[in-house]
């Protein structure tokens, strides 16, 4: 059978008349496509869940906080983009278990870790304004595009882009999408704006390993499992020896 995407699907970006509304509608995703779409699906099962905390219910809410925590992985805010790795930050941050919470509960999660990205990572969740045919002011929400200008910002840090403008970002963009003519990152498709989102996050997470090396991470959650039970099996050793020379030789 075949096992449910990673990350939710996007509405389509609206355009509504003031006043401003919150951003509580489509948030981007992060989705693997091109060459290395392959690799992602086949892994796709181990990021949603494990044995420890189960794959997180299907619901809108869900979906929304599983899409903004692969965006905090490709902005490398977040160490891991499992389910797992999510589920333990919810808890952390309201107490709450994920797995088992009703959907309603996860609101102020997926308010806390919007607040996160804006804070760690400078993304701005606000609206695109534009003027209508009738001169009303128009809002037009892409969370996509959002992300990929904090990932830009975050590149022309890094120094591995020269020109941190937006003007430079859409050129990319329009190459990397191979869109011809467009040279605005506003162009791409969901689809387009997702690989390219997959894209920045691993030159990001490239540079960051190679400048620092032998930085402190933390471990993933299979890491963490794995060291639990090493740790079991040694204190069951120990125990066991210390068994063996109290009993008495004949």
């Amino acid at each position: 059978m075949k096992s449910p995407p990673i990350s939710p699907t996007v509405e389509e970006e609206t355009q509504t008349a003031p006043p401003p509304q919150p951003a509580t509608d489509g948030v981007p995703i992060a989705r693997e496509t091109g060459p290395q779409a392959r690799p992602a699906r086949l892994h796709r099962r181990a990021d949603e869940g494990n044995e420890n905390h189960p794959r997180l219910p299907r619901s809108p809410a869900t979906r929304k906080l599983r899409a903004l925590w692969i965006s905090a992985f490709h902005l490398g805010v977040a160490h891991e983009r499992s389910d797992a790795a999510l589920a333990a930050w919810i808890g952390r941050r309201t107490g709450l278990d994920a797995a088992a919470a009703p959907p309603e509960t996860l609101a102020p999660a997926a308010q806390a870790l919007e607040a996160w990205l804006a804070r760690a990572a400078g993304v701005d969740w606000r609206p695109y304004l534009s003027l209508g045919r009738n001169g009303h002011v128009r809002e037009t929400r892409r969370p996509r595009a959002r992300v990929l200008e904090a990932q830009w910002r975050l590149l022309h840090r890094e120094e591995l882009v020269r020109i941190g403008s937006l003007a430079a970002l859409g050129s990319y963009a329009a190459r990397h999408a191979r869109l011809g003519r467009a040279d605005t990152h506003l162009a791409l498709s969901a689809a387009q704006a997702d690989a390219l989102i997959g894209h920045f996050g691993r030159r990001l997470r490239k540079a960051r390993e190679e400048r620092n090396p032998a930085a402190d991470t933390p471990p993933t959650a299979r890491e963490a499992r794995i060291g639990r039970r090493r740790a079991a099996a040694e204190a069951n050793a120990r125990r066991a020896q210390a068994l063996f020379e109290k009993e008495p030789t004949h």
